[in-house]
């Protein structure tokens, strides 16, 4: 076994976003409770200010987002795109 460390530019999970909008912009701080990889794209959930915040990600990064964030505080920076978010970054806080 190697172990390794990453610093913390080098871990936080840049995931591209379709289309910007000035004013469209969201930062958000909350914590991840639910997550459903089923489907063409896989959801999350970030419960901020007792308010459910749906955030759509590639089905490709769902696992090396849950699993290490699960239940944990993130920081969520992204697109409002309808009544969801498509991340630009996520990361624990």
């Amino acid at each position: 076994m190697v172990g390794f460390t990453r610093t913390e530019k080098e871990s936080r999970r840049p995931l591209g976003v379709h289309a910007e909008a000035p004013g469209r912009l969201v930062s958000l701080q909350g914590t991840l409770l639910f997550a459903d990889a089923r489907g063409a794209s896989s959801t999350i959930r970030l419960v901020a200010d007792g308010k459910d915040h749906k955030i759509k990600v590639e089905p490709s990064v769902m696992d090396d987002i849950v699993r290490p964030l699960w239940n944990s505080e993130v920081s969520v920076q992204g697109v409002r795109c309808g009544s969801s978010i498509e991340p630009r970054e996520i990361d624990s806080v």
